[in-house]
């Protein structure tokens, strides 16, 4: 997350060279919110035993009332309270709305669980994931999207779907859930749906976005995923079949103890 004094950018990126080539999300915000944005990073700062005195107080925000799409409600969620959202969201989808998942890495079983049980309520579930094959340079086995998914698609859920980015040199590294309904919810930001990282063991930093009208943000957003879903310009994404057999079935064996012994980095 970057903050000035007027407003605040969030996104999925790593700010470093061997990042350069990866595919992000990102949004920017101002108003009120960058109050709330500022006080979470003082307590980052407060947190790691930095000194806060000199940190930048909320009346050096250039704060000015926000115009045009009023209707969009933000808040900063971080750590564990995101696991709690990400599990509200998902819960609350009702049949005949749409679930997008935007991820690079999916292994939490309570999220997995609760994206199939609302695909069995009838929610039109669309993953977007990176296959896991390489990771700054290095080769990946497919672990942990590739054998996840497997399980997943074993259950032969009828209104769950999966694509894989295509990957070259990159990976699909964005951070993004978006429930498309009659109040539409986005949640963005840093943190991988592994419980590594949902649990509180990683400091991590997300926005939501609420918002009952359609407005051009929700439609941005809609649009990102049906572009990269549907191709119409590029092959942004493969089938699943694709990557299905990427993973032996000792590697399978391998995920499970991984998963069981925590000795994993998800």
């Amino acid at each position: 997350m970057l903050i000035t004094e007027n407003r605040g950018i969030y996104t999925s990126a790593n700010a470093h060279d061997p990042s350069r080539f990866h595919s992000n999300i990102g949004v920017q915000v101002e108003g009120s919110i960058l109050e709330a944005l500022l006080e979470a990073e003082r307590r980052v700062v407060s947190y790691s035993r930095g000194n806060d005195e000199n940190f930048p107080t909320s009346d050096q925000l250039n704060i000015e009332e926000q115009n045009g799409e009023g209707q969009l409600r933000a808040k900063v969620i971080t750590e564990g309270k995101i696991f709690h959202e990400v599990l509200t969201i998902i819960n609350e989808a009702m049949a005949g709305e749409e679930l997008w998942l935007g991820m690079y890495m999916l292994s939490d079983p309570d999220i997995i669980e609760a994206l199939e049980y609302a695909a069995e309520r009838r929610v039109s579930v669309r993953m977007i994931l990176d296959p896991n094959q390489e990771s700054f340079g290095r080769e990946k086995p497919g672990i942990p999207n590739v054998a996840v998914t497997h399980r997943i698609a074993a259950g032969g859920h009828e209104h769950l779907e999966i694509r894989w980015y295509h990957v070259d040199e990159e990976q699909y590294h964005s951070k993004i859930l978006f429930l498309d309904g009659k109040e539409s919810k986005v949640l963005l930001g840093s943190i991988n749906y592994t419980k590594r990282s949902l649990h509180k063991n990683n400091l991590e930093n997300n926005l939501l976005i609420k918002t009952s009208e359609d407005t051009v943000f929700i439609e941005d957003v809609r649009d990102y995923f049906h572009r990269l879903w549907n191709n119409p310009d590029h092959e942004y994404t493969l089938d699943y079949e694709d990557y299905q057999d990427a993973l032996s079935w000792f590697r399978r064996i391998l995920f499970r103890i991984q998963k069981t012994f925590r000795l994993t980095n998800f």
